[in-house]
């Protein structure tokens, strides 16, 4: 599994730091070709996604991770020839196309083998090591942005472009070391026993066990909470490259995926907590993940009420914008800002992956959900940036995704509440039951005698 995230990190991970930067690391007027970029990419995402979660069984984990893998390096290097040449057709054509074609694979496969591979009572804990490694990742690729970056203090420039060529160097490693992944069949549990009976389905079978997953109540109850996952993403992006100077930019950026990797192991240890239900500890992990978002979005209007419109108004003169340094006072408060923006990212990606392995323990099943969250995601993503795209104030942006979040809670509550149970174990056919659940379960027996 900590191969996997580490896999994840090498791509994906370097993904969120170019789209952390703000304007896909460029100067700040690049923004709108990033958001462009993304915005198509995601929505190809969202139909390579399902179509992933269905292949999976059948072309193994480890070609679908590394036909996943090669978007990043596609994705990074529109930005690139961008930066250099200012033509957007390849910038549109790869980064957005190419890119959004296979970015459905990395992640339905990563969601699938982290839900499939852990136990029960250990969840959290390989959500928590999957969601750091990733992180970590992020973080690194956002410590080389600065140390190449730090001496840049004007707001109107870009990093420099032998960061993208580090990135791409990076990206490929991870698509040579996807190879090597375990197929779950051949994987086995510390007390010897395999995950489950894999069942031999054809391509046909296999869409329509999606076309039922997708009829779930459980699953439909899923949809907004996925679709509104990853938005915080975009808003934050274009606000921290609106604000900031670049050097400022890539400190903010390598903070906010950072503070994941605590974020993350603070989230595992309510969701694996021993003598509280499994319920119990799903509300904990949603009070938690809800108290940074709030600070998040109501942090915005906060400083937005202090510093008035004209701060946050492109129009507004050079001389009116932010523009602010690590150096200034005055720096303080939105780095905060924006870190709470991390870890509310960070914590509502860890609990929807925790509710959607606590449906099943069925690796066939799982896959087909594996490759929901993604689609959803996507789909939340595309539009997210594509309204970064449009000339929507950043206030009118925070409130829409803001509505979204408040709206995902009902729905993520009454998941815990009627489809997440103490176990799965004995009631799915093709799993096969790990030791240390068959003791559990001897000795609930026991203490009811």
């Amino acid at each position: 599994m900590l191969w996997c995230s580490a896999i994840v990190g090498c791509t994906a991970g370097l993904y969120c730091a170019t789209n952390g930067l703000g304007a896909g690391g460029g100067k700040p007027g690049y923004a709108q070709v990033a958001n462009i970029d993304t915005a198509i990419g995601d929505v190809l995402w969202l139909f390579s996604s399902l179509f992933a979660g269905t292949l999976i069984n059948k072309l193994g984990p480890n070609v679908c991770m590394v036909l996943g893998s090669l978007a990043y390096p596609m994705y990074i290097s529109g930005f690139w020839f961008y930066d250099k040449l200012g033509i957007g057709y390849y910038s549109y054509l790869v980064s957005g196309v190419a890119a959004g074609i296979l970015f459905g694979f990395l992640w339905t496969t990563q969601n699938y083998l982290v839900t499939c591979y852990a136990t029960e009572n250990h969840k959290g804990f390989f959500v928590a090591c999957n969601w750091g490694v990733i992180n970590l990742g992020a973080a690194l690729g956002s410590v080389i942005a600065i140390g190449v970056s730090k001496d840049k203090t004007e707001r109107s420039a870009g990093v420099p472009w032998y960061l993208y060529l580090i990135f791409i160097i990076i990206n490929l490693g991870g698509a040579v070391m996807a190879i090597f992944l375990k197929h779950p069949k051949n994987v086995v549990r510390n007390d010897g026993s395999k995950i489950a009976v894999f069942q031999n389905r054809t391509l046909k079978e296999n869409l329509v066990a999606l076309k039922q997953s997708l009829m779930e109540r459980r699953i439909q109850l899923m949809i907004l909470p996925l679709f509104s996952a990853e938005t915080i993403l975009a808003p934050a992006a274009n606000l921290n490259g609106f604000m900031f100077n670049v050097r400022s930019r890539t400190l903010n950026n390598f903070s906010f995926w950072a503070v994941q990797i605590p974020g993350a192991f603070a989230l595992y240890f309510l969701l694996d907590q021993k003598g509280k239900s499994r319920k119990m500890r799903g509300y904990m992990g949603l009070g938690l993940t809800y108290f940074f978002v709030n600070c998040f979005f109501i942090g915005f209007y906060i400083m937005y009420g202090a510093w008035g419109k004209a701060k946050f108004d492109p129009a507004s003169p050079e001389s009116e914008l932010p523009d602010l340094d690590w150096s200034m006072k005055t720096y303080a408060g939105p780095y905060v800002w924006y870190v709470c923006g991390g870890i509310a990212f960070g914590l509502f990606l860890d609990m929807r992956l925790w509710i959607i392995g606590a449906f099943s323990n069925d690796p066939q099943k799982l896959s087909l959900y594996s490759g929901v969250i993604p689609a959803c995601q996507a789909g939340g993503i595309a539009l997210a940036f594509g309204l970064n795209a449009t000339s929507l104030s950043f206030t009118s942006i925070m409130a829409i995704w803001y509505v979204f979040y408040m709206a995902s809670l009902p729905c993520l509550i009454l998941c815990i509440k009627w489809y997440i149970t103490d176990t799965n174990y004995f009631a799915e056919q093709d799993v096969i039951v790990p030791q240390e659940a068959i003791l559990d379960q001897k000795e609930v027996r026991f203490r009811s005698i």
